[in-house]
């Protein structure tokens, strides 16, 4: 992924609070999807696509608050992303099954179901159904 060769202000963002975003790679090829963070027992891995956040990985790492600590972790983060990142108007993830973790597949229905009770709505995207989450000082008044 070309996109990568430069810093994207996400990750300018985020390691000016410390954290080390590092690249990210498809399994264990060497085609690069992003960059990861690690930030208590959230792992993310994300990409900027134009204005938008896009969410390629979310796991809670197991520790002492779990599943509810992940979740309430990535909220708080996608919030003080939205205060400092002001050429970002979107986070967007789509939700994939796995068979083989079961917990996993609960953390993200948690968190999809915390982001929509906050605003996030699911909009078809090139076929697909994604989870969008419009930035609060980017939507409209009326809402």
């Amino acid at each position: 992924m070309q996109a990568l060769k430069s810093v994207d202000p996400v990750t300018q963002f985020l390691r000016s609070q410390g954290l080390q975003p590092e690249v990210a790679y498809f399994e264990s090829s060497d085609f690069v999807i992003g960059w990861r963070v690690c930030l208590g027992d959230l792992e993310l891995v994300y990409r900027l696509e134009e204005d938008t956040l896009i969410v390629c990985d979310f796991t809670a790492k197991e520790g002492a608050q779990g599943t509810s600590g992940a979740v309430a972790q990535f909220v708080h983060l996608i919030h003080r992303i939205e205060r400092n990142v002001q050429q970002l108007h979107a986070v967007r993830g789509m939700f994939i099954e796995s068979v083989a973790n079961p917990e996993l597949n609960r953390v993200r229905e948690r968190l999809a179901s915390v982001l929509e009770a906050k605003g996030a709505s699911w909009q078809e995207v090139d076929g697909k159904p994604w989870l969008v989450y419009p930035l609060i000082s980017k939507r409209s008044v009326s809402e």
